[in-house]
């Protein structure tokens, strides 16, 4: 239902504060995706006791190529750094 597309941490004040940015089936409804999201919400602060506050953010347009491309590119280099 739900692809992760970026996850960022933040320390603040020696709390953990996670913002997640996903992207879903272009058919599922806004309240849908909004109910999946608090759940998913919900299931990381069960999930790990030091993060304080999550904020999943849904993804609405397509990523820039040039991130795209940069990112393929980047897990490539670590696939290939890995077998050496």
């Amino acid at each position: 239902k739900m692809c992760l597309e970026h996850l960022m941490l933040h320390y603040l004040q020696g709390r953990v504060l996670l913002q997640v940015q996903v992207s879903m089936s272009p058919e599922i409804l806004i309240r849908d995706a909004m109910d999946i999201a608090k759940k998913a919400e919900e299931e990381i602060m069960k999930a790990d006791a030091s993060i304080c506050q999550v904020s999943v953010q849904l993804r609405l347009g397509q990523q820039i190529e040039q991130l795209q491309l940069a990112a393929s590119k980047s897990g490539a280099n670590d696939r290939h750094a890995e077998k050496q």
